[in-house]
């Protein structure tokens, strides 16, 4: 059944504090013991419970972190990503006439947030972008099998505006680096320790 992004993550945070209230105090406790949530209490709290914690625990806490950060668009793509495939990301730099310095103008440019639903299908590259900065995705080298997907982007409009901007305004090279994009092992763990509680 297809579901939206919000029921994707509200599936993802169901399932993960599931887990820690069967493994872990209800919060309740917690704050019973420390009303006044000093930073310092909290730490000494943090370092305790590392050493006494269950590698479950410590990792179903890890990915309740990682979840709580993301936006529905964002678990809409984790989701799509989840299958194991790679899709064609691509990165436009400005880079001088003699191509020996180059600035980012836009990164993390792909057709995924279109191919899954997202709601702001303009914002995927920042959703990407984000992503990967968790460590949920990994980026590898061009994949030649993917040329209708480098292309389709290549002539965005969006992305045609950017290179006329570069080339006309900036008086620069437009160059464009032909990517793919994919879950990381942290990403794919992730995705299959919330597989037993997601809402459906």
């Amino acid at each position: 059944m297809w579901q939206s992004g919000d029921d994707l993550q509200a599936g993802l945070l169901q399932g993960l504090k599931q887990r820690l209230d069967e493994l872990e105090p209800a919060p309740s406790e917690v704050e019973a013991l420390y009303p006044e949530a000093e930073p310092g209490a909290l730490l000494t709290d943090l370092l305790d419970r590392s050493v006494s914690q269950q590698p479950e625990t410590a990792r179903t806490e890890l990915f309740l972190r990682i979840v709580e950060q993301l936006v529905p668009d964002e678990a809409r793509l984790v989701a799509a990503l989840s299958d194991g495939s790679q899709r064609a990301i691509c990165h436009l730099d400005a880079a001088n006439l003699l191509g020996t310095s180059s600035t980012r103008m836009l990164g993390h440019v792909s057709r995924l947030g279109v191919e899954c639903g997202v709601m702001l299908a303009e914002h995927t590259h920042f959703y990407l972008a984000h992503l990967q900065s968790l460590g949920l995705l990994l980026t590898a080298p061009e994949d030649k099998a993917l040329g209708t997907q480098y292309e389709l982007i290549e002539t965005d409009s969006r992305v045609r505006e950017v290179i006329r901007h570069i080339e006309n305004d900036l008086q620069l090279r437009a160059r464009i680096t032909r990517q793919t994009v994919a879950l990381s092992p942290l990403g794919t763990a992730l995705w299959l320790h919330c597989q037993p509680h997601r809402t459906r």
